[in-house]
C-alpha cells in the first residue's frame, strides 16, 4: 500500500523518478528528457520526506491523521519557500513554479494516503505507511537539495540511503527498524 505512493505520484506527475548514484549523490541530468522530470526527481522524494520527517513525531503523525488542512508549511516546518527555491534551482524553474508543484504533491500525498486507509485512519499507522517508504524516499533524494538540513535531521541526507549492498542494507535495516514508529509522548 505505502510503496504506491511513489508510483502513484510519478503517475499524478507523469513521470518517472529514479535513485539518485549512492557514490556521488546526483543524478545525471543529461539522461533526463525535460526539467518538468528534473523537478519529479527533486519535488516527490523531499515532499515524502518532510512527511516521512513530520509523521516521526506523536503530534505530527497525530496531526496528519487528523481530517485537516494539510500544508506545505506545515510539512516543511516554515521552510516551504526555501525548498521551492532549492527545487526550482535544481530543475531550472521559476519559484513559483515550484511552489505550486509542492502544493500540489503535498495535496496529492494527503490524499492518496487517507483514500488507502480510509476509516482505518491513526497516528500509529501513519507512522508506519511513512516508515515503510522512507529507503525508497531516501534513495531518490537529490544531496543537492540539502532537505536534512533543512529540515534539522542529518539521516535524510546520510549517503548510506542511497546505498544497496549487505552492509548498507544492514544498516537501512537497523535504521528502519528505530524509525518504523515515530517518537511517543513521556507521561508526566
Amino acid at each position: 500500500m505505502s510503496a504506491n505512493i511513489i508510483k502513484h505520484l510519478e503517475s499524478y506527475m507523469g513521470t518517472a523518478i529514479s535513485n539518485v548514484d549512492p557514490n556521488t549523490q546526483t543524478v545525471n541530468k543529461e539522461k533526463v528528457d525535460s526539467n518538468f522530470d528534473l523537478i519529479a526527481q527533486a519535488a516527490i522524494p523531499a515532499v515524502l520526506a518532510a512527511f516521512y520527517k513530520y509523521s516521526r513525531s506523536e503530534e505530527g503523525a497525530e496531526y496528519l491523521a487528523k481530517d485537516r488542512a494539510i500544508t506545505p508549511s506545515r510539512i516543511f516546518a516554515d521552510h516551504d519557500d526555501e525548498i521551492a527555491s532549492r527545487i526550482a534551482s535544481f530543475s531550472k524553474i521559476e519559484n513559483g513554479f515550484a511552489a505550486r508543484i509542492v502544493n500540489d504533491l503535498t495535496a496529492e500525498t494527503v490524499r492518496y494516503y487517507r483514500s488507502e486507509m480510509k476509516d482505518d485512519i491513526s497516528a500509529d499507522k501513519v507512522q508506519l505507511f511513512f516508515g515503510s517508504i522512507r529507503e525508497n524516499i531516501l534513495g531518490a533524494l537529490p544531496a543537492d537539495l540539502q532537505l536534512g538540513n533543512l529540515l534539522n535531521d542529518d539521516t535524510i541526507d546520510d549517503n548510506t540511503n542511497k546505498m544497496k549492498g549487505p552492509a548498507s542494507g544492514l544498516a537501512q535495516s537497523i535504521q528502519n527498524a528505530f524509525s518504523s514508529v515515530g517518537t511517543k509522548r513521556e507521561e508526566s
